[in-house]
């Protein structure tokens, strides 16, 4: 499952040293918060078992409080290094791990689940851009069965079912109110200047995951024999 605003919310915190609000409002930073609330516990408890116990617990607390400051450092870094890429090989129910995002999207903007959607867009290998906000994904790891992609024009070409399969570049996932640009005459659409393929995802067992719309040059008749699909690699 994708993280709630509330996750992103403490990820953003714990990145920039900040203690949560959810955890407590306080103006130490994340490290001596950790300190204080661990060797104030510590204290207490050496006082009820002795001394000795004491001095291991510190010893204890201390590499675990290292522990954490060098595990946000590390989300610190991640976080600033770019966008997030998704492999959904990863996960053995993807169809699920999809349908949060749309999810999170939905209650974020208090709109119905089912009049969300995403809108695909085939990204450069190159350039992929900025990190992606509005619950928006990348995902990676995909590659098309019967089709091809030209990266130049940004357009689906159909092959065949006895060529190899081929690698799909990254694809970027924008959720979108659906029902709500329909009543808005599709102003937010893209211009409809090719024909809109639409292409299945499938598991590596087969198990339809969801369904994406690309673009193509070629007409709908062109594509009468031949219907493309996605396989997760």
């Amino acid at each position: 499952r994708t993280p709630g605003p509330r996750t992103l919310s403490m990820m953003r915190d714990l990145s920039l040293n900040k203690v949560p609000d959810e955890w407590e409002k306080s103006t130490r930073g994340l490290g001596r918060w950790l300190s204080d609330i661990g060797f104030d516990r510590v204290d207490k408890l050496g006082k009820m078992m002795g001394a000795d116990v004491q001095s291991e617990m510190s010893g204890r607390l201390s590499s675990a409080t290292t522990v954490v400051t060098e595990a946000v450092s590390d989300v610190a870094a991640s976080l600033q290094q770019g966008p997030l890429f998704y492999s959904l090989s990863a996960f053995t129910r993807p169809a699920d791990f999809l349908l949060s995002f749309l999810y999170d999207w939905s209650t974020a903007r208090e709109v119905p689940l089912s009049d969300v959607q995403f809108k695909v867009k085939v990204i450069s290998l190159i350039s992929p851009g900025h990190s992606p906000d509005n619950g928006a994904a990348y995902l990676e790891g995909l590659e098309l069965i019967g089709a091809g992609w030209d990266s130049v024009k940004s357009l689906l070409y159909p092959t065949s079912y006895s060529s190899p399969p081929f690698p799909l570049p990254p694809l970027l996932l924008i959720p979108f109110n659906c029902q709500e640009e329909s009543a808005e005459g599709g102003r937010h659409l893209p211009q409809l200047t090719a024909t809109q393929i639409e292409c299945p995802v499938y598991s590596r067992n087969k198990d339809f995951v969801s369904s994406f719309i690309l673009p193509s040059s070629h007409s709908i008749l062109q594509w009468a024999h031949l219907k493309p699909t996605i396989r997760i690699v």
